[in-house]
């Protein structure tokens, strides 16, 4: 068994109680009280010097804080808005549910970090460590990058790591190149004239305008964006109107999520939004405002280094368990505000946490029903320490 792994086993007793814990008690959002207080605890025990950013966020280093070479591992911390379902005897107690397997990352980044410590003498440069709140809302890695976690010491590489009960048990998986959409959220508000039902012609009626909008909204991918660029944009809600039936509304709201790989192909794709949605309205006699809450940018990891990763990590798990070819999601991940500084040296990898090595569950990340198997806990941990150790190595060579 490899060293790393056989470490990650002995603490397997150590992790189930963290993440037990850290289930049980869920939080959400930026300020996670309870999740960050018990982390900052376990990183103390283990003789590490803690810097809290923000509210919420925590970092250690091990190592030499000034060498040449430093990675920064990072795991989230924060649960989502939702009333677990999954009958675990742990189950949250509270309004929030780890349904998407932070619980899991933060545990076993506690655990590499125990391992690393352990090895502190042999490191061939330093470890950094990161601790984030705010995933879900999408703004914690910026914030956490603000608050400085960048600085003192400054990673010259960085890395992360998310399980998936959608697949297989320990199967590797990673990305390449783009591996995570951008993610913009919009509103768009349809200002016409209201009035009575029977006078439609005395009216600027906003619903009408707004199945126009809509409509056109859906031709921008089909008629202005390349059918080799993935885009999503889809209209999750339109809201207006009162319980008359008898009475046209003022105004009328239609809201979504916009989501590109590219960061070019967003920042048109944002422009066209708004500029259709300006003149359809226009056409009509009504006004629109476009609003868009930029969340996350497209998360793109570093080919090189990624295989770079993936060497080490083999070495962990077998070369028989790493995915022949690299993962996309279509969905988002705020550590994009950390990867996009480090183009060249950026990797994210996902490792299966179903139930055997050939199924997965049949309920996935945010769904109430979610498990994930918890024998993935030490793997994960010795890959993230095998990988930043074994990169340091390298790169001292």
């Amino acid at each position: 068994m490899n060293s790393y792994l056989k470490r990650a086993t002995e603490l397997k007793e150590t992790m189930l109680q963290d993440r037990r814990y850290i289930h049980a008690n869920a939080e959400r959002g930026m300020v996670l009280p309870v999740t960050s207080a018990y982390v900052r605890n376990r990183l103390e025990q283990m003789g590490y010097e803690v810097t809290g950013l923000d509210e919420s966020g925590l970092t250690v280093t091990a190592g030499d804080p000034n060498a040449e070479h430093v990675i920064l591992l990072r795991a989230d911390m924060d649960a989502l808005p939702m009333k677990e379902e999954s009958g675990l005897e742990f189950a949250s107690k509270t309004d929030s549910a780890h349904c998407c397997g932070h619980d899991l990352h933060t545990t076993m980044l506690l655990a590499a970090a125990q391992i690393i410590k352990e090895h502190e003498a042999e490191l061939k440069g330093a470890v950094k460590f990161l601790f984030q709140p705010g995933e879900e809302v999408g703004r914690g890695a910026a914030a956490m990058v603000k608050a400085g976690v960048l600085e003192n010491p400054k990673p010259t590489a960085v890395m992360a790591m998310h399980v998936n009960a959608k697949s297989p048990f320990l199967q590797l998986n990673y990305g390449k190149g783009c591996t995570f959409c951008s993610d913009d959220t919009m509103n768009i508000r349809i200002i016409g004239r209201g009035g009575h039902g029977a006078r439609p012609h005395e009216t600027v009626d906003p619903i009408k305008v707004a199945c126009h909008v809509y409509m056109a909204l859906q031709s921008i991918k089909a008629n202005t964006i390349s059918p080799l660029e993935p885009v999503i944009l889809t209209i999750t809600g339109i809201h207006g109107g009162g319980e008359g039936h008898n009475i046209i509304p003022d105004e009328v709201e239609l809201k979504g999520t916009v989501r590109a790989y590219n960061s070019a192909a967003r920042a048109d794709l944002l422009e066209q939004i708004e500029t259709k949605a300006k003149m359809v309205a226009a056409a009509f006699g009504a006004e629109a405002e476009v609003v868009f809450n930029g969340t996350c940018a497209p998360l793109v990891c570093s080919p090189a280094f990624t295989d770079e990763i993936l060497e080490c990590a083999a070495e962990v798990m077998g070369q028989e368990r790493i995915a022949a070819t690299s993962e996309v999601k279509m969905g988002a991940e705020d550590f994009s505000a950390i990867t996009e500084l480090y183009p060249d040296t950026s990797a994210y990898l996902f490792i299966g946490a179903g139930p055997d090595e050939q199924t997965a569950y049949p309920y996935g990340q945010h769904n109430t029903k979610v498990v994930f198997n918890e024998d993935v806990m030490p793997y994960g941990a010795a890959v993230m320490a095998a990988s930043a150790m074994g990169w340091l190595e390298k790169k001292a060579r």
